[in-house]
């Protein structure tokens, strides 16, 4: 039994994108040609970025030398060209004037040399090197058999692809994703400013390249018959991807019938703007104006527009990537209800794991007590809504990290009062239930602990590699600190019965520690990390901000890493920490939230892009109509269509003539193990039709053709959904639906050649057929 085409069918023309895409990352090597800068995301992101709502104006303290003339400047998006207007041209001119597809994702590279020459500079880089390292390369005499096939793709073979991709031009690569259209084609172009002639040279030597034969088997482009300058990128039985020739370059496109913009943005190519040394441009659009289509799972984001992302290199090797959200007014005032603006800075122990600082606003009722095992409202009133996260490595006998929270306190009097009442209760409740003790207090040099025995909850004591316990402590504040806390009413308590302890109150830190040693060890670990510090947030333009140490990370993972390879076999060790010292600079994310937007920066050694583009990529090509909609039908139908006209070739080779009836292609499909190829969601009639058909539901079964039962033993399946013209002229065979299937064609037919067509009702009535008509066949 053959297979159906899956997802198998795919895969050439996802590696052709990689290989494309690599070259994009690698650069070339020869004279670049003249590129001109394009636009960054639209206006409407300069409107997210005002006053009131800007990030750190910045770049980074710690190093200077890493500044350069591009990211010396505010790290926004940079700005786009101003647009055409139409307000000038006359009715005629703006009639002629072609409309397009509006895309769901764009990804523009304005020089792929450029990109690829700052990826070898980067940290990345070394990064990539030393992971390579790791994998040793094949000896090809110690092939055993030359007969057998090793179906894995090499590395080493790869990289002689890249270095192949360095002697290409330069130039800007754009790609675009579309929804799917009618058809239930997933819809996507990618643009060069190559000539297509040198597009289609290039993509062939990839293709025919010895290093890549297993890759491309069988894939090959072909200039199109019908029409002159087009070629396709096509398998034996199956076109991929049409390359067709632009106003400034060419393009790759996934169907022929596809509207292609060659804008960027939806604004003209220009040398204009500050954006000469932005590296990546993306944008997502997550408000397509369409009424049939949806914007697959993205479009949960109610209230999201679009979503911009920019990418550029610092001078020592890290990236600098920002993400700026735009959304409806009402999200933004709803999320800046929700969280706020970081009010206070925090002490943080230099060598974390991690350490960051937000403000819940409302969530930090009920956040201080939830991390710390207490009773919500025991002390969340009384800690601010600022709150500084840590993550240090831990000191138990396993290496498990210790989490640290930070939170502010006007009183800490009452609040260590408020605890003591808690666990009172707790205790006294817990003995009356003839239950074990939660709650002890301790003291530590003169200052109270509380720490959470969290084995009181166990009914069976069981081996588990780590507990984890909750530790309450406090730390004075500085002076200063004392006075801007004296001076700041939002993180004091409104109770009133703590207005006498308010002349006596001390400003204070309350650290809520999740520890898998005990409470001493906790507060000891904590001071002594603390003993050199960093300050956060760095700037005051910031409304939260985070830092990742990857150094102290990798050398927490590498002993294991040792111990993996070692067990492994005789591949060679992973670098030591003190080799990529260097390379494993740490992560910074600086966020801001205003009212119409979302902003985000990162500065590392590796950017999230790297994920994030070809992630969102992937997700839009899946866009496609409402599920319940009636388009929605016709694109699974088209879909089904195609499948079995795949098979019904590969039947017309073996028998040298095309299928006369569904049953034939048992052979070819199997049915019986994929039913919903020979079913088709019933279409919607409305709530009256519907309603009414409940009574009349036995005169529609008798009209409906009855199921054919083809395969013996198995359920009868309705196999009378599909009609097969038959003819043993191939031009005039067709494969079609059943008439009625559908509310606004006859039916749907696919040909020998896969071309789809929809026909016409034949009643003019409730104007559905004149849209069919004017529909036409789409190819």
């Amino acid at each position: 039994m053959k297979r159906m085409p899956t997802t198998w069918m795919k895969l050439p023309l996802w590696l052709l994108g990689g290989a494309i895409g690599l070259a994009a990352t690698l650069g070339a090597a020869t004279t670049p040609n003249a590129v001109p800068t394009t636009t960054a995301p639209a206006q409407k992101q300069e409107q997210a970025k005002k006053a009131d709502d800007k990030p750190a104006a910045e770049a980074d303290k710690d190093t200077e030398s890493a500044k350069d003339d591009g990211s010396a400047e505010k790290p926004t998006a940079a700005k786009e060209a101003e647009p055409s207007t139409d307000a000038e041209k006359s009715d005629s001119a703006q009639t002629t004037k072609p409309t397009f597809d509006a895309p769901h994702f764009e990804l523009y590279i304005p020089s792929a040399k450029k990109l690829g020459e700052s990826a070898k500079q980067s940290r990345t880089a070394k990064l990539v090197d030393a992971v390579a390292s790791l994998f040793p390369t094949p000896d090809p005499e110690l092939s055993v058999d030359e007969d057998d096939e090793d179906e894995s793709i090499d590395p080493a073979a790869l990289l002689k692809v890249a270095e192949k991709l360095l002697e290409w031009p330069d130039t800007s690569i754009r790609f675009t994703t579309y929804a799917q259209d009618r058809d239930g084609r997933p819809q996507w172009a990618l643009a060069t400013d190559w000539p297509v002639g040198d597009l289609v040279e290039r993509v062939r030597s990839i293709i025919q390249d010895e290093n890549t034969g297993k890759l491309f088997e069988n894939l090959d482009i072909v200039a199109a018959e019908d029409d002159e300058g087009v070629y396709r990128l096509e398998l034996p039985d199956l076109t991929l991807a049409f390359l067709a020739a632009t106003d400034d370059g060419s393009v790759i496109k996934a169907t022929q019938a596809l509207k292609f913009d060659s804008n960027v943005f939806g604004v003209e190519k220009s040398t204009k703007g500050n954006s000469k040394e932005t590296l990546v441009f993306s944008r997502l659009n997550l408000d397509v104006d369409d009424d049939t289509q949806s914007n697959s799972m993205l479009t949960g984001l109610v209230g999201f527009d679009t979503i911009d992302y920019e990418l550029r290199m610092y001078k020592d090797g890290r990236w600098r990537e920002t993400y700026m959200v735009q959304w409806n007014a009402l999200v933004g005032v709803a999320v800046k209800a929700l969280f706020g603006e970081t009010k206070h800075e925090f002490n943080c122990p230099a060598e974390a794991y991690a350490n960051a600082v937000v403000n819940l606003g409302n969530v930090s009722q009920t956040a201080a007590d939830g991390l710390a095992g207490l009773q919500i409202g025991t002390v969340g009133s009384r800690a601010g809504s600022d709150m500084g996260i840590t993550v240090l490595p831990g000191k138990g006998f396993l290496p498990f990290p210790d989490t640290y929270f930070q939170f502010r306190l006007r009183n800490k009097e009452g609040t260590i009062k408020a605890i003591r009442n808690y666990i009172e209760k707790d205790n006294k409740t817990r003995t009356k239930q003839e239950r074990r003790r939660a709650w002890y207090e301790d003291e530590i040099d003169g200052d109270v602990v509380f720490w959470r025995d969290p084995t009181a909850d166990y009914q069976r004591s069981g081996i588990l590699p780590v507990t984890y316990r909750n530790v309450i402590f406090f730390e004075d504040l500085p002076d200063a600190a004392k006075n801007d806390e004296a001076a700041n009413e939002d993180s004091g308590s409104d109770d009133s019965d703590e207005e006498a302890e308010v002349e006596k109150s001390t400003p204070a830190l309350m650290i809520v520690s999740n520890s898998s040693t005990w409470h001493d060890m906790a507060v000891a670990n904590w001071r002594e990390q603390s003993k050199k510090f960093i300050t956060l947030p760095s700037s005051k333009s910031v409304d939260w901000q985070g830092l990742i140490s990857w150094k102290r990370l990798y050398q927490l993972a590498h002993p294991y890493m040792v111990l993996a390879v070692g067990a492994s076999g005789d591949q060679p060790g992973p670098p030591s920490p003190e080799a990529l010292d260097k390379a494993l600079a740490d992560s910074r994310v600086d966020i801001k939230i205003g009212v119409s937007g979302f902003y985000a920066r990162h500065v590392g050694p590796v950017p999230v892009g790297v994920v994030y583009n070809p992630a969102v990529a992937a997700v839009t090509l899946g866009s496609s109509a409402a599920a319940s909609s009636e388009l929605a039908r016709e694109q699974i139908a088209c879909e089904r269509l195609r499948t079995l006209q795949y098979h019904c070739k590969l039947f017309a080779k073996d028998y040298d003539r095309w299928p006369a009836t569904v049953a034939e292609l048992d052979g070819y499909v199997d049915f019986a193990s994929h039913p919903e190829l020979l079913r088709i969601r019933p279409k919607k009639t409305g709530f009256l039709k519907g309603f009414v058909s409940v009574f009349s539901q036995e005169a529609e079964d008798e009209a409906k053709p009855e199921a054919t039962d083809v395969w013996e033993g198995e359920e009868a399946i309705d196999d009378s959904l599909y009609v097969i013209d038959w003819s043993e002229n191939a031009e005039d065979w067709r494969l079609r639906f059943r008439d009625g299937e559908f509310k606004n064609y006859q039916t749907i037919t696919i040909d020998t050649e896969g071309e789809i067509e929809r026909v016409p009702l034949e009643s003019n009535e409730g104007g559905d057929a004149e849209l069919a008509a004017a529909d036409g066949k789409l190819k």
